[in-house]
């Protein structure tokens, strides 16, 4: 069905002009034939004999037509499944006049249709069927521009990604974009067309940044040189281009991605670490079946720690934090992604030992992640005893309680700071270590403190602040 601006044109109207189309195409096959020239007399002998057959005709690509139905694909978004159902009907429409031409020449020695006009009008016919159907898409496509100022784009990768990114881009109305060309760190492509859009060395972008000013740059490379993404970082922020990048591929839907699903480059994906292997099978062995405690579990490293336990399949992960909100969050998140996980949430303060007391006591925790804290520099500067009651007591309430109650192994998660400390958070968390620490030569419990840097993205973490910084152009 035609549409154009949501006006459809009935379904008859696309059948009435795929058939004269296709007369015209028969017409045409006779006239390819007698090269243009013929007289009226030869005309008249042709029209003697195709008389008799061009009823035939008629019913036959009516018929065929319809059963294939062909006009009822909007003719706007033809795709290539459109053309193999009209491939195969003008192919079963042609199959049809040769076996019946075959049969006519049994009975009165003439063909339906001469075999040099058969082969022309198949192919005349699929042509003229088909073009019209992309002369229709084009003249959609022409009207749903968006006439405002488009933005510049050019696209990272002149690769497959690259060249999905730049369809989905064009055939999505709604995004005001140009693409005006692709970036490649291969040399060899520079100069290179891929659909029409030249392909451009990476080392010339600031050249072409002040020949075509450059708005966007899109990231098609799904897994780039680390190297070589931090240069197209730094030079995007000198020359103050935004820069996006392609989703995975496990996110994409039947092969394509949305262009809203196109999203800025994160801070975490400039680093130039390796992944830590960890060993599965004896972490594993430490959690499974187990009941945990985790301090802080609505926090950034303790609700990474309760979704990273869970995978484990623990007897009981016991969540325990101040914070109402961010609790009942991760516990909708468990709910929705880990419905099989048995879990408690504990609304409590760890500088209340007796509430701290009656959780060990119901649960019976074998092993403790302690992630509560106090962790803001300057916060606890201006409020030290705060630093203090939290970092020092509480953690003293949690390692006392641990002993107490026969706990296998308490995880203190502590911080660089506490190196050499500078500050009250850093000492209040050095002091905590230190008291956890001397625990263990009781043999009971066994105490683990490990100190985290800055963790990216986390709450209150200096990343987020340098994220914000690059985005207003810092």
């Amino acid at each position: 069905m035609f549409t154009l601006n949501k006006i459809s044109t009935p379904r008859w109207v696309i059948i009435l002009i795929d058939f004269l189309l296709n007369c015209f195409a028969l017409l045409f096959a006779y006239l390819i034939r007698f090269d243009l020239k013929a007289n009226n007399e030869l005309f008249e002998k042709e029209w003697e004999q195709l008389s008799k057959s061009i009823l035939f005709y008629f019913a036959v690509k009516v018929l065929v037509f319809y059963l294939f139905k062909i006009h009822k694909g909007l003719v706007r978004f033809t795709s290539t499944e459109d053309l193999r159902r009209i491939f195969l009907a003008v192919l079963t429409c042609s199959s049809i006049f040769l076996i019946g031409s075959l049969i006519r020449f049994n009975i009165d020695g003439y063909f339906l249709f001469p075999m040099s006009v058969l082969m022309m009008e198949f192919l005349a016919s699929f042509a003229f069927t088909v073009g019209s159907r992309f002369v229709i898409k084009l003249i959609y496509l022409e009207s749903i521009k968006n006439n405002e100022v488009k933005e510049n784009v050019v696209i990272y990768g002149a690769g497959v990604s690259g060249l999905l990114t730049k369809r989905t881009i064009e055939k999505d109305r709604l995004i005001n974009q140009n693409i005006v060309g692709f970036l490649d760190e291969n040399k060899k492509l520079d100069g290179n067309r891929l659909e029409g859009v030249k392909i451009h060395s990476i080392q010339k972008l600031e050249k072409l940044h002040h020949e075509i000013h450059i708005h966007n740059i899109i990231v098609a490379v799904q897994n780039p040189i680390k190297e070589n993404i931090n240069n197209l970082v730094e030079k995007c922020l000198e020359l103050n281009i935004s820069l996006k990048k392609v989703p995975r591929p496990q996110s994409w839907i039947n092969g394509e991605f949305s262009a809203k699903q196109l999203s800025k480059i994160k801070i975490e994906d400039l680093l130039g670490r390796k992944p830590i292997e960890l060993n599965q099978e004896k972490i594993s062995k430490e959690l499974e079946n187990k009941v945990i405690l985790i301090t802080g579990a609505a926090g950034s490293i303790g609700s990474g720690l309760v979704k990273q336990i869970a995978k484990y399949k623990p007897k009981l992960l016991v969540l325990l934090d101040q914070s109402e909100s961010p609790l009942y969050n991760l516990e909708q998140y468990l709910i929705s992604h880990v419905p099989s996980l048995k879990f408690e949430d504990v609304i409590g303060d760890i500088r209340n030992y007796n509430r701290l007391k009656r959780t060990f006591e119901f649960y019976k925790p074998s092993i403790v992640f302690h992630a509560a804290a106090y962790k803001h520099v300057p916060l606890m500067e201006n409020n030290p005893s705060e630093a203090i009651l939290t970092n020092v007591q509480g953690t003293k309430n949690l390692v006392d309680l641990s002993i107490d109650f026969d706990c296998e192994k308490f995880v203190m998660i502590s911080t660089d700071k506490a190196v050499n400390p500078t500050n009250v958070m850093g000492a209040s968390k050095r002091i905590a270590e230190i008291y956890s620490q001397k625990k263990n030569s009781l043999n009971k419990t066994k105490f683990i403190t490990t100190r985290f840097g800055n963790v990216l993205g986390s709450n209150g973490s200096v990343i987020p602040l340098f994220k914000r910084q690059i985005e207003e152009g810092g």
